[in-house]
């Protein structure tokens, strides 16, 4: 939701954008997806648009827009991921840098440089499916950024936690051990924000934290900063570079 409206996905596929102040369906689109749907997220505060996510990893942005006050909405979509990479098992936005209290600078050989004004139109998301986790423009194009593959098996320590696990069952009566089960595998979290690198540079750039079994790994996108040479007026789009 979005203050005024609620966009819903159903498990036929559907999605509905609802006026929650008056109670009433503005849009419905039934052919939307081929699968039940799994997730939908606004990803701006002044338009309708979202990303829509289904049981089978197809990723759309979807927007409504409104040629005139009087008609009726329009639907735009666009293809993301098309289901390849597999079922999609986590989301998460960046929030926009209008959120952030205070501009973000880079800061290099002490040296505060605003980055480059392409920033303040690009809206990043990040998607992760059993094997790999992507970081994506949605915004003002769409474009796959950076492919960050699954960690290895052993830096999730997964065969560690089971055994933990086991050790902890060992305490509870046989009745309760034969009932009680121990995961075998993991689910990936992501978290995205604006973050303080430190190290003696103290930029703020966009930090991108995955969790998969009992491994943490963060991801840093770095925005180029605003040279004095280029014109204010450049309406270039400069994309995030990308490192561990």
């Amino acid at each position: 939701a979005n203050g005024e409206n609620l966009v819903a996905g159903y498990t036929s596929g559907c999605i509905v954008l609802w006026d929650v102040i008056k109670g009433t369906i503005v849009k419905a689109v039934p052919d939307m997806h081929p699968s039940p749907i799994t997730s939908l997220r606004f990803i701006s505060e002044k338009t309708l648009s979202f990303v829509s996510v289904d049981v089978g990893g197809l990723v759309n942005k979807v927007s409504f827009t409104k040629p005139l006050l009087w008609t009726t909405y329009n639907v735009e979509s666009e293809c993301l991921l098309d289901g390849t990479a597999g079922q999609i098992l986590a989301f998460s936005i960046l929030p926009p840098i209008s959120s952030l209290k205070y501009t973000p600078m880079n800061n290099t050989d002490n040296k505060k440089q605003p980055y480059h004004q392409s920033v303040n139109q690009i809206i990043l998301i990040a998607l992760s499916s059993a094997k790999s986790s992507f970081a994506i423009a949605v915004e003002p194009s769409n474009s796959v950024l950076y492919k960050w593959a699954k960690p290895p098996l052993e830096d999730m320590n997964v065969e560690a936690f089971i055994q933990s696990k086991n050790n902890e069952s060992d305490e509870i009566d046989n009745d309760r051990q034969e009932s009680s089960s121990t995961p075998d595998t993991f689910l990936p979290c992501l978290a995205w924000n604006w973050a303080i690198v430190s190290g003696g540079e103290h930029s703020v750039t966009p930090i991108l934290a995955r969790g998969w079994g009992c491994c943490i790994q963060f991801l840093r996108g770095s925005f180029p900063p605003y040279e004095e040479t280029e014109s204010k007026s450049d309406e270039s789009i400069h994309w995030p570079a990308f490192g561990t």
